[in-house]
């Protein structure tokens, strides 16, 4: 009984409305530089984020990111394991986010409520759930990253799933906002 359990948590459907163990493994490599470093805080909402169209048609052939088709694997009830990944990231409720980003301040579409809610992180980040090639060394990841300053943008990054577990190759830009 636990053998079969055990096969099928390792066979779990790549395409799933749910995050995974291995979609987890993907999203601390995707933060791990954050975590090294020990970066100014960055808070990840648990909600993943979603390409949209627009975004897609800037990386590449629509909906296709360095191979791997992202309408596969679309997030509508999924939603990341919150808590603390390391001191510098932390995995948030969406919904917890929003409320903090939308209360009101002495400066109109200020983020000082965000600030002091999640301990000084000046950086909001969503990451999409991994779509993986058919023998399952690389996936696919979309991430949007925004700020209380004019920035932000939208990536696309290839990663190789090495001894040493998933690891970056590649990223392209989507978007920028400046």
């Amino acid at each position: 009984m636990l053998v079969a359990a055990a096969i099928s948590m390792a066979c779990a459907d790549p395409y799933a409305d749910h995050a995974n163990r291995e979609d987890v493994r993907i999203l601390r490599a995707m933060v791990d530089i954050a975590c090294k470093l020990d970066a100014q805080r960055i808070v990840v909402s648990d909600r993943p984020a979603i390409p949209y169209g627009s975004e897609q048609g800037n990386a590449g052939k629509p909906n296709i990111q360095f191979g791997l088709d992202f309408g596969r694997r679309q997030a509508r009830e999924a939603r990341w394991p919150r808590g603390e990944i390391c001191p510098a990231v932390l995995v948030a409720e969406d919904s917890q986010i929003a409320t903090a980003l939308a209360k009101k301040s002495e400066f109109p579409g200020s983020w000082e409520a965000f600030i002091a809610e999640y301990g000084g992180a000046r950086t909001l980040m969503k990451v999409s759930l991994p779509v993986y090639s058919e023998d399952g060394k690389r996936a696919v990841v979309y991430t949007t990253s925004t700020c209380p300053y004019v920035c932000g943008g939208g990536f696309f990054h290839e990663l190789v799933k090495t001894y040493e577990g998933w690891k970056i190759e590649n990223s392209q830009l989507a978007w920028t906002r400046s």
